[in-house]
């Protein structure tokens, strides 16, 4: 299944969010005023670790210094906030009810 995705992805000129993650780890980025969130993912049955391509601290655990490193349980999740967002443009806002919304100009709350 991971070679179709692949395939489709490529074909579209999307790249990947991260290259080289371990089986069953999704990873997703999600934009929010001046920050880019990092959502990882681990679906499999066993912990996975995943090497970040800049740190940042996960927000779902209690250490606020930035990681290099994420282990994920099985099953786990990680948040992690990365660096600030140069421009307004293309971003992803995130209104109060939680659904994604598209822009290509500076979004105000």
């Amino acid at each position: 299944m991971r070679a179709l995705f692949d395939r489709v992805r490529s074909e579209a000129g999307a790249g990947a969010v991260l290259e080289g993650l371990p089986g069953g780890v999704q990873a997703v980025v999600r934009r929010g005023g001046a920050r880019r969130y990092l959502f990882l993912l681990n679906h499999a049955a066993e912990p996975a670790t995943v090497t970040l391509p800049e740190p940042g601290p996960d927000l779902l655990s209690e250490a606020d210094s930035p990681l290099s490193t994420v282990v994920l349980p099985p099953r786990g999740v990680a948040v992690i906030r990365t660096q600030e967002v140069d421009s307004p443009l293309s971003t992803v806002a995130l209104p109060p009810r939680g659904v994604a919304v598209n822009r290509t100009e500076e979004v105000t709350p």
